[in-house]
């Protein structure tokens, strides 16, 4: 359905028709309907499939290394490329963090309750697998022991949402005014956050964000 996630983004979901879709994909209406009902099906469609292709990202993340800080960093990372990326994805799949950006989000979207539900399920076990990994840190000795691993998470991912939305909204201002990038904002967050959560021993490296040591 990339043309139908092509018409969403650029014109607003409700702004956008079924004739317009079917015109656009170089299909017939007949052939669209056979496949969706309706342009809330396709949307739905869209959530879902946006929704997968997160949870894959950072589930890859997680796998790629085997402490509890490290997969942590690198699922931190996997958050960022997708932001990166595809930006447009990243804030349907976001869309309560971004109601007031873009012309999809401006849009009244088609978010029953049934597909809700279904988006805060799948969050939930991306949630529990960061705590999962905080714990494992903890035991590990990559991360202190001494912090609430539930608090710790929900205070990291809002640090990251905040910054993706000043990238989403003021990227160009500090940009132009401090000379201050996306990328600079995410490289300084991950040493405070090492900083913050990894056990201090003299002569300890911490981690910037594409995974380089940066030694005391």
């Amino acid at each position: 359905m990339d043309a139908a996630e092509q018409l969403f983004f650029s014109q607003g979901y409700s702004n956008t028709t079924m004739d317009q879709i079917a015109e656009k994909s170089d299909l017939s209406k007949g052939a669209i309907y056979f496949y969706f009902k309706s342009k809330e099906e396709i949307f739905r469609y869209i959530i879902l499939r946006t929704l997968a292709s997160f949870g894959t990202r950072i589930n890859e993340a997680f796998e790629r290394e085997e402490s509890g800080i490290m997969k942590l960093y690198e699922s931190g990372k996997a958050i960022k490329d997708f932001f990166n990326e595809d930006r447009n994805h990243f804030e349907v799949l976001f869309f309560h963090h971004f109601s007031q950006m873009g012309p999809i989000s401006h849009s009244t979207l088609p978010i029953d309750e049934s597909l809700d539900d279904q988006i805060k399920r799948e969050t939930d076990k991306l949630i529990e697998k960061g705590r999962e990994v905080i714990l494992l840190g903890m035991r590990d000795g990559s991360i202190r022991s001494d912090i609430d691993p539930t608090l710790t998470l929900f205070t990291l991912h809002g640090m990251l949402i905040g910054l993706i939305r000043i990238a989403s909204v003021d990227e160009e201002y500090y940009l132009k005014h401090f000379n201050i990038s996306f990328d600079n904002l995410v490289e300084t967050a991950f040493s405070v956050i090492g900083e913050a959560i990894e056990p201090h021993t003299h002569g300890a490296e911490d981690l910037s964000c594409d995974g380089k040591k940066v030694s005391h």
